[in-house]
């Protein structure tokens, strides 16, 4: 669907509202989302959630108009009431331009949805976000690289894809997330760490597990037959057939793997 260029309103909203975040904030959120005074269709299912305002989805239906006073009057009531939300979930503090990127995130998507597994709905959210906690831990660096993993829609097939535009909305959130307030400075270091030994990395950790797993299942065939028996009837003994016992020390050592690179994904590291 096109839209007319009457159909979309200002740039900026009206500056001398009373706005809960930092300017930075309320552009940024303005920037990404724009202004439509007639509703409009979800651009990756090209359906519901139909959007109207400055990115407002609630009550919205098709062929709705409003005014440019009622969009700005619409966001700035919503910020208001979702600053206030995001605060409470802080353990941690948040500056403010941390509290602006964390409220411009959960506008984007959403502030808490819970997991239920009667219909099929996974947990999402700034509240179960890997972005909330590390904040909450007060690790700055790896939050600001979490916002760049929630970057995807679903489509018109309800898959997950990229989207472009989200990319780059995550990567100005990141950026404010880590701006310092005026009169602040970064007092950056002139000798530079080198990269971390890679026998220090995790997934080489538990690689390491199943090589040595791997090792052990190929020199079985190599024992001697009375040792075999012997490894064998100890298993027995405690009710575990022998096959089993290699196929669970297969198993844990790839739940080892998988569990540390969905953390290391969580904490925002490639």
């Amino acid at each position: 669907m096109t839209y007319q260029a009457h159909e979309w309103g200002a740039k900026y909203p009206n500056p001398a509202l009373d706005w809960p975040i930092v300017t930075d904030g309320v552009h940024l959120i303005a920037e990404k989302e724009c202004c439509a005074l007639r509703s409009y269709p979800d651009p990756i299912s090209r359906g519901d959630p139909w959007t109207n305002g400055w990115g407002e989805t609630d009550g919205v239906v098709p062929g709705q108009v409003w005014s440019q006073e009622y969009a700005d009057a619409r966001l700035c009531a919503d910020l208001t009431v979702r600053t206030a939300k995001v605060l409470a979930m802080c353990s941690r503090h948040p500056t403010q331009n941390e509290l602006a990127a964390l409220v411009s995130l959960s506008y984007n998507i959403g502030l808490r949805r819970d997991a239920d597994l009667k219909r099929k709905v996974t947990a999402g959210g700034l509240y179960h976000s890997s972005v909330l906690r590390l904040h909450n831990e007060g690790k700055t660096n790896e939050a600001a690289r979490a916002f760049l993993l929630l970057n995807r829609a679903r489509d018109q097939n309800g898959q997950l894809v990229e989207v472009n535009g989200l990319t780059a909305r995550r990567a100005a959130e990141s950026a404010l997330y880590l701006k310092l307030a005026d009169g602040e400075h970064w007092h950056m270091p002139q000798i530079v760490e080198a990269a971390p030994k890679l026998a220090a990395s995790p997934t080489m950790q538990t690689g390491v597990v199943v090589v040595a797993t791997g090792a052990l299942a190929a020199a079985v065939p190599a024992l001697e037959p009375d040792t075999l028996a012997q490894i064998s009837e100890l298993f027995t003994r405690f009710g575990i057939q022998p096959l089993w016992a290699l196929a669970g020390l297969l198993i844990v050592a790839g739940a080892i793997i998988l569990y540390r690179r969905v953390r290391q994904h969580n904490d925002g590291r490639a």
